[in-house]
């Protein structure tokens, strides 16, 4: 699995001019429709696979330096309706945006819709920039919200709204 964790900021950015607070772990996967999960090992095993991606979504360079030239849509509701109707054998998204759209389109379907192993993931982050002139105190503020949900258990009642189960996945949060 790919991980774009550190690549956006260097360590002097991240160090100089803002404040990270890194609090989820967004997993893009490869989501089938009546079919078992998608398994592979290496993303070039993919390239045998007819897969929808999101125009910009952050695997997109993975899957092309890989060789595969996905069907890019602009409309996640698009390539849920592609997939269901068989035009794809795949859409790669991250997974909290997967599940809430295609249980509202299919909610009877729920159950046919099957997820591979992450694809890549990255940190779902909150950020401050400490040259704003509120920029430490709203952070102060922010982690004290965020570590109050998460001692609550309310962050992961919350997240678990989007994965259409009530409850988020092990492994989500950071």
């Amino acid at each position: 699995m790919h991980s774009a964790t550190s690549a956006v900021f260097t360590p002097y950015e991240k160090r100089s001019t803002i404040i990270v607070h890194s609090f989820l772990n967004v997993r893009w996967c490869l989501f089938s429709y009546d079919r078992p999960p998608i398994s592979f090992k290496r993303i070039e095993e993919l390239r045998k696979y007819h897969i929808g991606t999101y125009i910009g979504g952050a695997d997109n360079s993975l899957i092309r330096k890989a060789g595969i030239v996905p069907e890019e849509k602009s409309s996640l509701e698009s390539l849920i309706k592609m997939l269901h109707y068989g035009r794809l054998d795949a859409v790669s998204i991250c997974d909290i945006a997967f599940y809430p759209k295609a249980y509202q389109l299919y909610p009877a379907d729920k159950e046919k819709f099957s997820v591979s192993r992450p694809v890549i993931q990255v940190d779902g982050s909150v950020m401050f920039s400490k040259k704003h002139p509120d920029g430490e105190r709203l952070s102060r503020i922010f982690a004290k919200g965020l570590a109050e949900l998460k001692r609550s258990g309310r962050l992961r009642q919350i997240v678990g709204r989007y994965y259409g189960k009530g409850q988020a996945p092990d492994g989500v949060f950071l």
